[in-house]
């Protein structure tokens, strides 16, 4: 079996990384004097060969590698962001409105009043925590192999885990002197559909993401496994070793 098949076979299965480290090291040997294939053929010319070969995997692993540590994180974290904002000016809707009616100051200056600039300060850090949270599920998750009832489910789950969360924090940090805190839970929680439904959107948008990106590293890993088996490391490039 030439030298240049056993490696092929060799690298077939290794992540794209993985091979692109093992080339490195023949080139490197290559430049060295090691002697990895047969005399008869041309050292020279197979270490460029191999060169173009381990640049392609190279840029390869390093696509890959990038969808799986800034690609998906990124996206998912900006359906996150768009979510979680939408669900933070309903919140201040609500207690911008429990103020209004209290008539205690004029419409003009309300906006501009300490209550409201400190109660939107609370939701700022407790949009903080819940983002942080849910980010800690993004990271954990197995959204893609879940079935659709078993994905509802986990939505009903974890929305119940991150409303307990947001209840807890806001009885820590909330206080004012017009609204009552029970009341303000009474009028939050008469949105709560809408609040399960942006928690839905996010997490189904999310998965939506990771299955997207699967299909790409899919298509990285075919690319790889087509270079080793067809393209520049076996029987083309093995013609070429052969050329001298």
């Amino acid at each position: 079996m030439s030298s240049f098949l056993q490696l092929g076979r060799f690298l077939q299965g290794l992540d794209p990384l993985t091979a692109g480290l093992t080339v490195a090291v023949v080139i490197i040997g290559g430049y060295n004097g090691w002697d990895f294939f047969n005399k008869k053929k041309d050292q020279k010319k197979v270490t460029q060969l191999l060169m173009i070969a381990w640049t392609r995997l190279f840029d390869l692993a390093t696509h890959k590698t990038k969808i799986y540590y800034h690609d998906i994180f990124a996206d998912q974290m900006r359906i996150v962001d768009t979510n979680l904002d939408e669900a933070m000016h309903t919140f201040q809707d609500i207690f911008y409105d429990l103020k209004k009616d209290k008539g205690t100051l004029e419409h003009s200056t309300l906006m501009r009043s300490k209550d409201i600039k400190v109660y939107f300060l609370i939701l700022k850090v407790i949009r903080e925590v819940v983002r942080t949270d849910i980010r800690a599920l993004m990271r954990e998750n197995h959204l893609m192999e879940k079935s659709e009832i078993e994905l509802q489910s986990y939505i009903e789950q974890q929305f119940e885990i991150i409303a307990r969360r947001f209840t807890e924090k806001m009885n820590e940090l909330f206080e004012d002197d017009d609204v009552r805190r029970d009341i303000l839970y009474t009028e939050n929680n008469k949105h709560r559909k809408e609040f399960f439904m942006n928690f839905s959107t996010i997490v189904r948008g999310c998965r939506d993401v990771a299955i997207r990106y699967d299909g790409e590293v899919k298509q990285i890993d075919k690319q790889v496994q087509t270079l080793i088996q067809n393209g520049d490391i076996g029987g083309c490039i093995e013609n070429l070793g052969n050329s001298a």
